[in-house]
């Protein structure tokens, strides 16, 4: 009877844990969107220097690039947590690290105004 009571008890923790982990992970989806908006506001009229978003001008072609590459994690991230949600943790993770880079790099961009 105990054990069955701590199996119990262990399940429902864990279960309660993912949950909590799946709530971050949608937050810093989030988080993740603003910072690459915050990015694109300030880099745009600029000159860029990523080859990737095509060197020149920033305007609405890098943008549309950068929108999209983000949409597309996002995508990937959706479907491989609806198969696998303990990779919710690891997805949340990622998430921040990206957002505190994008953020970095809106920083850096209004400096140079």
């Amino acid at each position: 009877m105990k054990r069955t009571i701590l199996i119990a008890a262990f399940a429902a923790g864990s279960h309660a844990q993912a949950a909590s982990w799946h709530r971050l992970w949608r937050v810093t989806q989030a988080a993740m969107l603003a910072s690459t908006t915050a990015d694109v506001a300030s880099s745009y009229g600029k000159r860029e220097l990523d080859p990737v978003l095509g060197r020149g001008r920033y305007g609405i072609r890098q943008a549309s690039l950068e929108f999209g590459i983000t949409g597309a994690v996002l995508a990937i991230q959706e479907i491989s947590v609806h198969h696998k949600p303990f990779l919710a943790k690891r997805l949340a993770i990622v998430n921040l690290v990206r957002t505190g880079a994008y953020t970095g790099l809106a920083v850096h961009n209004e400096m140079l105004r």
